[in-house]
């Protein structure tokens, strides 16, 4: 190869390279690119119409419209899906795999045909104009707990990509808890209906039915993986736990999968060792606090692979789910109790990302045999080669380290925590910190909502692999 040539050879290989990668940042990106534009032309048409008895009333125009009567469902139980359209409506089923290979599988294709058009509006109080759906049983009780997806279709190439858990009616002795009550505040249902979450809420919203989510709503969330590459960067629910429930299973750690709402029953804790937590289970119950802070004084070990975690107030109703308070901040005896049992809270480092530093070796050693010096570095970048942020062209490499996108801080005054390690951050960022309990109950704290990208890591991975160990 002459020198011509090799210093074209040279120049091309990255252009290349770029495009493919540019070319790939837009299907990756799909749902900010090319399916906002297909929503502003196919979604409903929604407005805010006012206030009538001191509920919000929307207006829209779909051509079909789907909901679950529950989104967490129980094993061996039937989904019951409520349609409203015109024409055929396709229903397909996938079931959400914890594998980054294959992610998702066909379940069960439908086709129906209906002349039952979407009511006109929706109020917070009243549901879908009080008009009736049409309901349609899935034949879900031979399915395996987990994940699955609902894909709606109707004739006008509108598709609703609705979102279940099937939960286990067996329990292991280490229960992994989805993050539920956090997927429901940022219910994707915005943009294609209007009806709002916790961070898509207009001023009426907001001083009129603030925090209050009516049960029967459409539960949205697109699973979508990358062209090329298995999860986006910054994706902090489902896809990042099956990044988590991933990495356990490899290192030999069996589960059993959870709701949120199980830890608000008693009975949920009988006979469990462990309970792990993923990248960002936000919401919590009162019970919740109470029931956990018990299980840890009795014996039992908390694991936590996220951040932002117990950050904000949840109340469960009969027909609504509501935020009682902006966080736990605002009520002392709450916030007390979440201070004694996790050490740390959110304390705004949000968008972020660094390296974590090692803090007190001798902790390490001691109580996990790792050793290492103060002010080793560890969690550098992603364990992921490529990850953009979905929403821009950011360069190669967003994801600069364990401690990011939202982090957990030692909270001051508090005692019995060992601060293992610190986020890089100039801020802060996240606290990892560990702490035994009288009752000989154990905690580790990883307090980051990226920890998934970072679990490669030598440090990280003993970690926790030490922490499932201990007696």
């Amino acid at each position: 190869m002459n020198l011509i040539s090799r210093s074209l050879f040279i120049i091309v290989i990255p252009i290349a390279i770029s495009i493919l990668f540019f070319f790939e940042q837009i299907f990756y990106a799909g749902d900010v690119i090319f399916e906002k534009i297909d929503d502003r032309l196919s979604a409903c048409t929604t407005s805010e119409r006012g206030v009538v008895s001191g509920n919000i009333v929307y207006d829209f125009e779909c051509t079909s419209l789907a909901y679950l009567n529950e989104f967490v469902i129980s094993e061996g139980h039937n989904a019951v899906l409520n349609l409203f359209g015109e024409g055929l409506i396709k229903v397909e089923i996938n079931e959400i795999n914890n594998s980054l290979n294959t992610i998702k599988s066909s379940k069960l294709n439908l086709l129906f045909e209906l002349d039952n058009p979407v009511p006109k509006s929706f109020t917070d109080g009243y549901g879908f104009s009080n008009k009736e759906a049409e309901i349609v049983t899935l034949a879900t009780h031979d399915y395996e707990p987990g994940w699955y997806e609902i894909v709606t279709e109707d004739s006008h190439g509108k598709h609703y990509h609705l979102v279940f858990f099937i939960e286990s009616s067996e329990r292991s002795n280490v229960l992994f808890v989805e993050s539920t009550d956090t997927l429901i505040a940022y219910n994707e249902t915005f943009r294609n209906t209007g009806i709002p979450n916790n961070y898509k809420r207009s001023v009426t919203q907001k001083t009129k039915r603030k925090g209050t989510f009516p049960k029967y709503v459409p539960v949205e969330h697109k699973i979508t993986p990358s062209k090329f590459y298995p999860v986006r960067c910054n994706a902090h629910l489902i896809s990042a736990d099956i990044v988590l429930k991933q990495y356990l299973q490899k290192n030999g750690i069996s589960f059993t999968e959870v709701s949120d709402s199980q830890l608000d029953i008693p009975i949920t804790y009988e006979n469990v060792d462990t309970i792990i937590f993923g990248a960002h289970n936000e919401y919590w119950t009162k019970e919740k606090i109470k029931l956990l802070s018990a299980f840890v004084e009795h014996g039992g070990k908390l694991l936590f692979l996220g951040g932002n975690q117990a950050y904000r107030e949840i109340i469960r109703q009969e027909d609504y789910w509501m935020i009682r308070n902006d966080n736990f901040k605002t009520d002392e005896q709450a916030f007390t109790s979440i201070s004694q049992l996790l050490g740390t809270f959110f304390e705004g480092d949000m968008g972020t990302s660094a390296p974590l530093k090692v803090i007190n070796s001798e902790t390490w050693q001691r109580e996990f045999g790792i050793d290492n010096v103060n002010n080793d570095i560890f969690g550098d970048g992603s364990d992921f080669s490529y990850c953009n942020a979905p929403y821009n062209f950011n360069p190669i490499g967003f994801m600069h380290g364990a401690s990011s996108i939202e982090t957990d801080q030692l909270i001051g005054g508090v005692n019995g925590f060992h601060l293992l390690a610190k986020g890089m951050q100039q801020n802060g960022g996240a606290d990892v910190v560990y702490k035994e309990f009288k009752g000989g109950g154990k905690l580790l704290n990883l307090s980051s909502v990226g920890l998934w990208h970072s679990l490669s890591d030598p440090y990280i991975s003993e970690l926790i692999t030490r922490f499932m160990q201990k007696n």
